[in-house]
């Protein structure tokens, strides 16, 4: 069942970017199941797609190679997406914790200089963040 290979002793593995490790498993079994959140599966075939799209997304955001993105999401299928798509743009992602509040958040904003958040529209989140794009690096709101 697992057909990755174990390097040899004193052989180093590949060393291939996270996001390069989720295509090929996109491409090796695009049915099988990725997530399962309340009740709903997602194969690996639609979190692929999904995640092109938003890192496309992001590209058009002008998101590149060295950016810092935060992702102030909760444990779901989004946070899978976000994730990925960051990672495929060449950014680095910076997690905050969506039970932060809103003076952590702004913090963690000035600490680690991001310009765009990627959150979700709820009243326990999405409030606090959106308070940071007045004064803090914070520009866009995802």
């Amino acid at each position: 069942m697992n057909d990755i290979p174990t390097p040899a002793p004193g052989q180093t593995p590949p060393l291939d970017p996270a996001y390069v490790i989720f295509d090929e498993a996109v491409k090796r079994a695009p049915q099988a199941p990725c997530t399962d959140f309340m009740d709903k599966i997602t194969t690996y075939g639609e979190m692929g797609d999904l995640t092109r799209r938003a890192a496309r997304g992001l590209q058009d955001l002008g998101v590149g190679k060295g950016d810092r993105v935060g992702v102030c999401l909760p444990n779901c299928p989004y946070y899978v997406v976000a994730y990925y798509a960051v990672l495929k743009t060449g950014a680095v992602v910076v997690n905050f914790n969506p039970l932060y509040t809103e003076t952590e958040i702004r913090n963690q904003i000035k600490d680690s200089g991001i310009t765009v958040m990627i959150t979700i529209d709820v009243n326990a989140v999405y409030p606090k963040v959106a308070a940071a794009v007045a004064d803090t690096t914070l520009e866009t709101v995802v």
